[in-house]
Order: C-alpha cells, then sequence, then structure tokens
C-alpha cells in the first residue's frame, strides 16, 4: 500500500494527478545486476546515523545519513562504488513528510565512498527538515 498526498502550492491539501513508481526484486531503472543502494532517513534532524531501512546489493555495504544543516544532507553510500567506479547511474529522492515538502538531488559523486546531496524546501523555497527516501543505481 502505498500513501500520496498532493499540496498546492500554498500547501493546502489537494487533488492532483500524481504517478507512483514501484519497484521490488529490481531498481527504479529496471536493471538488474547493477550496484542498487536505497533507504529511508527517517530522523531528520539527527546529525549523522545509518538508517534503520536500507537496501544494498552488495553484502556488507551501507549508507549513512548526515544533516549539515536545516534541510540539507549528504548520504553516504560505502561499499556502493560500481563496477571499475564507472560514472553512470541514477539517483532519486522523495520527501516522505505530513505536510509539503520537496527534496532534491543537487549532485552526487561517484567515488571511493559515494555520496549524493540532499536538499528539502517548502513551498516558498525555504530550507526545512524533512525524513526522505533515496535510491542509488551505478550503471
Amino acid at each position: 500500500m502505498i500513501y500520496v498526498d498532493c499540496y498546492s502550492d500554498t500547501g493546502a491539501r489537494q487533488n492532483r494527478q500524481f504517478t507512483v513508481v514501484y519497484a521490488r526484486n529490481n531498481n527504479l531503472m529496471g536493471r538488474d545486476g547493477k550496484t542498487d543502494a536505497n533507504s529511508t532517513a527517517s530522523r531528520d534532524k539527527t546529525g549523522v546515523y545509518q538508517p534503520k531501512v536500507q537496501f544494498n546489493s552488495h553484502h556488507g555495504a551501507r549508507q549513512t545519513a548526515v544533516r549539515l544543516s536545516k534541510g540539507v544532507y549528504i548520504v553516504l553510500f560505502d561499499g556502493s562504488q560500481g563496477p571499475g567506479g564507472s560514472h553512470g547511474g541514477d539517483v532519486q529522492v522523495t520527501a516522505q513528510s505530513g505536510s509539503y515538502r520537496h527534496c532534491s538531488i543537487e549532485g552526487w559523486r561517484q567515488q571511493f565512498t559515494p555520496d549524493a546531496e540532499v536538499i528539502c524546501e517548502n513551498n516558498s523555497g525555504a530550507l526545512v527538515d524533512s525524513a526522505f527516501t533515496i535510491q542509488w543505481v551505478v550503471a
């Protein structure tokens, strides 16, 4: 079961069209055999922690969420470098909140410990803390 809340530009609940993407035993790119890591960073106001809910395609890999400042996070994907340290792939993030929040990927780096920077904002564009779900897939 997937719950979806839609909001107007002013933050009021609103009936709107939406798209849901669901992946099981695969990833959002629909490409088996790729390096894949996903987690739910649910402690939006905590400094550094490993999310309880996470999946990694590489045995022993793990993710760490770091809150740098209000609404600004780094997620580290330790052990998810991919084959030969490749640079292709995709990172997706979705805010999880009972009010209007939007999270986006500001950038990601494929390096020894890959990372992605997440920015979360409210409908006015102000930085806000938010829980989020993130997925990293290396092509």
